[in-house]
């Protein structure tokens, strides 16, 4: 797993390999870019520490590989495949799991040298 990088004061990059816990980052666009062939998951924390209602996270899967998004307690939220975005709202936060809200669609991703 490599380290979150944070870009423009706003959106945050991060290299997965294997399973990982994140700290979601309260309405950031957060880029995850899964490229090693093994299971990768990405694991939310507590949910209790985040506040109810609104987005709370826009995740992108700009990899080759699947990701898997799961709560606290490991349950399967969304697969995101290569270039797939997932929003997540929460609606109780009452369990360290929480009750998520998920949409997720197609992403269009491009890179430019300015």
């Amino acid at each position: 797993m490599g380290t979150m990088a944070q870009h423009y004061t706003g959106s945050y990059w991060l290299a997965l390999s294997g399973d990982t816990t994140v700290n979601l980052c309260m309405g950031r666009f957060q880029v995850f870019s899964a490229t090693d062939p093994a299971i990768t998951s990405v694991s939310i924390d507590d949910a209790r520490k985040y506040t109810l209602g609104g987005d709370v996270a826009v995740i992108a899967n700009v990899g080759n590989e699947n990701m898997h998004i799961k709560d606290a307690n490991g349950t399967l939220l969304v697969t995101l495949t290569p270039d797939r975005v997932a929003t997540l709202s929460l609606f109780d936060n009452s369990t360290a799991a929480g009750s998520w809200a998920v949409r997720a669609g197609d992403f269009a991703y491009t890179e430019a040298a300015l």
